[in-house]
């Protein structure tokens, strides 16, 4: 007996032409904004009918979210979306660290103090009226959303300075990684989600008071509890 199928945020693409890119793009938008758990299944039926493009294109999408890491095609079951163990997920988070803080320093000398003011800012703002609302409120989502998108753009900021285009290319598919659980993490366990952004709060006026030694520590500190989060989901 089927059950409904939970509602997934997939646009339809009535594209001509080859649409594999575009299949790709919009397959992988939808895994990052947490539509679909790590380890669920991606049927290609549903794929096909969800973006309107044909088994082909479909098919080649997800060789190519494979070549990304956020989806695992198994023989004969299909493809499902990215899941790792507590000691992969452990390892994922040290390589994310050592990245961020191990040219910290270089960061913070091209990193416009206008633009930590703006990051704190901005995330204090969601902050502060997402304690105006409701968790179980799809507008509390919505501003969960909003937040998570800027917290990323953040911790990218640091390594996008380093101006290393390989390091960052390295550190793009990490934080892709990351963000699938970071999404299920946030929604099961609100509270983490607040102490997060308290964390967020302390790093930037660390940053912001040139303590780069309590900055790059706070980060470590940071990174260490977001392991411990993901782990419990």
């Amino acid at each position: 007996m089927r059950g409904t199928r939970k509602k997934i945020n997939i646009r339809r693409l009535a594209i001509k032409g080859s649409l594999s890119k575009r299949v790709y793009v919009e397959l992988k938008r939808a895994i990052l904004e947490g539509n679909f758990s790590p380890g669920e299944l991606l049927p290609e039926d549903f794929l096909t009918a969800a973006t309107g493009a044909s088994r082909t294109p479909v098919r080649e999408a997800l060789m190519l979210l494979q070549g990304d890491g956020l989806v695992e095609i198994v023989p004969r079951k299909g493809a499902r979306v990215l899941e790792m163990n507590s000691e992969e997920l452990a390892e994922l988070v040290e390589a994310r660290m050592l990245l961020e803080t191990a040219f910290f320093d270089r960061s913070l000398g091209k990193i416009p103090l206008k633009m930590l003011e703006k990051f704190k800012d901005d995330m204090a703002e969601i902050i502060v009226e997402m304690q105006l609302i409701e968790t179980t409120s799809p507008l509390w989502a919505e501003k969960r959303s909003e937040y998570s998108q800027l917290d990323f753009k953040f911790h990218r900021s640091l390594v996008e300075a380093i101006d290393n285009r390989f390091l960052l290319n390295y550190y793009n598919n990490l934080l892709d990684r990351v963000i699938v659980y970071s999404y299920h993490t946030i929604i099961k366990y609100p509270s983490a989600f607040m102490k997060s952004a308290e964390e967020h709060d302390d790093i930037l006026n660390a940053m912001l008071n040139g303590d780069n030694e309590k900055a790059k520590k706070l980060i470590e500190m940071h990174l260490q509890q977001l392991n411990y989060r993901l782990t419990r989901v």
